[in-house]
């Protein structure tokens, strides 16, 4: 012990590079979430607003009925007998995309990323995982950069390059995933996923107000700028990171000598942990209702979060009828409350815990009701008690829903960890495959079958949707839901070196947290 005090290195000092790999991970981070998500915002600006809206003659029509004119009495100020008003309020676009046809740009990434996810992992251990989140993030910045040029020459060829971006996304999980694991101790894990993960919600928020921002600035070309600026952004976070990281502390040109003896000493016990591996119970695996309870868990989170990150822009637009500049900071506020919530509800997990005030699984199924249950009550509160006179009890009760599904992180996600712990990489693997396929299903569900011509009723039904697959989530996970290792993910092997793995797992938090995207 008096050994290990001695190496002991602080992760927050501006000395430790470990530190600087973090910093540098949530930033990738958030370029390459905000190169895939951008499109959201940016398609109000892209699209012609009035060619596939209701016609407008019907829409003044019913306006003519006292119930409709005086719920939305505004509605023929916001959508004019011409484009006039629409322009007035930022939305400029020409592009002629249906919105089954937006609807399938959305999930084309997961496309991608459903192809490269089943060896992407492979690849990070076998070529070093540097260089495969720098091939990840190039593949970002050359569709991004693109995007402009093929949104305007053809629908199908900017499809096909939305496919192609797709390919990263399924890198770079894995390969964050491969960098944790090298650069931070168990014990620092946590955290540091915490504030790397963070890069997802500071992409929802500051991403889409500064894409707002560009849609309205004809000086640097309107909706254009968003993608050329987000690559060039990316491209000096890719620099930073290949003159910065490295494949292990050992190969690092910045590193210091006792940070290097420090890590050495502490990441020991990985050289334990591969000698203990066995062959993975898949029978177990996939008929345990525990770990079917976290897959289902992970597949509402997924579907919810892609509705929310993708349409948004969207419903603000449709139905709460807000100009440009507005609906950039409606859109933020929900991921802004999550990325809050997200660290204050992970710091509470931690002290429940380590105080033993409660029972693991039951404070994975209190979190859990909270993200399902919760985000639940939102969205039908939004199906039923909002319309465009109430925008700000819109965004209340839609960062409500984001804060809700913050504690996700000690629900579903410490449970799929805790399962199995020796075996939490492919657990995580086949929750992320889950997790993909709901990415798909979104756009297609929401986009294809419900949303035609983007009225209230319509992003009612959406709501409906999204509320009742997270009901039925939170009813299986109550039922079925665990946070107890089971007895099919322990080993009667090695049993010293078991031991110590078990101990690592535990000071972990059951698993590492860092594979998975939250």
């Amino acid at each position: 012990m008096m050994v290990e005090r001695k190496r002991a290195q602080p992760l927050f000092h501006y000395r430790q590079i470990r530190l600087y790999i973090g910093l540098l991970l949530m930033l990738a981070f958030f370029c390459t979430v905000s190169m895939r998500t951008n499109l959201g915002m940016a398609m109000v600006c892209m699209v012609n607003a009035t060619a596939y809206s209701p016609s407008i003659t019907q829409l003044n029509r019913s306006l003519e009925s006292d119930s409709t004119k005086s719920v939305c009495p505004n509605r023929e100020a916001v959508f004019g007998e011409n484009a006039t008003a629409l322009s007035e309020a930022g939305y400029k676009g020409s592009l002629l995309w249906s919105p089954s046809m937006q609807s399938a740009l959305y999930s084309a990434t997961f496309y991608g990323g459903f192809i490269t996810i089943f060896f992407s992992g492979y690849l990070a251990d076998r070529y070093g995982p540097k260089y495969m989140l720098l091939l990840a993030m190039l593949d970002y910045i050359v569709v991004t950069l693109f995007t402009p040029l093929l949104a305007e020459f053809n629908y199908y060829a900017f499809f096909v390059a939305r496919v192609i971006m797709g390919l990263g996304e399924g890198i770079m999980v894995p390969a964050m995933a491969s960098v944790a694991g090298i650069w931070f101790p168990p014990f620092e894990r946590s955290t540091m996923a915490a504030i790397y993960t963070s890069g997802n919600q500071l992409a929802g928020t500051f991403g889409v107000l500064i894409s707002s921002r560009l849609c309205e600035v004809e000086q640097l070309g309107g909706w254009y700028s968003i993608f050329y600026i987000f690559a060039i952004l990316g491209l000096f976070s890719a620099g930073l990171w290949f003159v910065v990281s490295s494949n292990s502390p050992n190969t690092n040109r910045w590193i210091s000598e006792d940070e290097k003896a420090y890590l050495n000493h502490e990441m020991a016990y990985l050289v334990a942990k591969k000698k203990i591996r066995s062959k993975v119970p898949w029978v177990a695996l996939f008929t345990a209702p525990c770990v079917l309870a976290s897959f289902l868990s992970q597949f509402s989170y997924n579907f919810l979060q892609t509705m929310m990150q993708s349409y948004l822009p969207t419903y603000f637009k449709d139905a709460i009828m807000v100009d440009l500049r507005s609906n950039g900071l409606y859109t933020a506020l929900p991921f802004f409350c999550q990325l809050v919530f997200k660290n204050l509800l992970a710091v509470l997990s931690d002290r429940l815990k380590k105080a033993h005030l409660i029972h693991p699984t039951t404070a994975c199924k209190i979190f859990q009701t909270i993200f399902t249950f919760g985000s639940a009550v939102s969205l039908i509160s939004l199906a039923l008690f909002v319309d465009c006179t109430k925008p700000t009890l819109a965004v209340v009760l839609l960062a409500l829903t984001a804060s809700c599904m913050a504690s996700s992180t000690p629900g579903f996600l410490t449970s799929l960890l805790c399962i199995a712990p020796k075996y939490s990489g492919t657990m995580v693997s086949c929750s992320m495959v889950l997790g993909t396929l709901a990415n798909i299903a979104a756009p297609n569900i929401i986009g294809g079958f419900i949303l035609k011509t983007g009225s209230p009723e319509e992003w009612a039904v959406v709501f409906y949707v999204c509320a009742g697959i997270c009901i039925f989530a939170g009813i299986v996970f109550l039922i079925f839901g665990s946070s107890v290792e089971q007895e099919w993910a322990k080993s009667s092997v090695a049993p010293v070196a078991e031991k110590r793995v078990q101990n690592v797992a535990v000071e972990e938090g059951c698993g590492q947290l860092d594979t998975v995207k939250v």
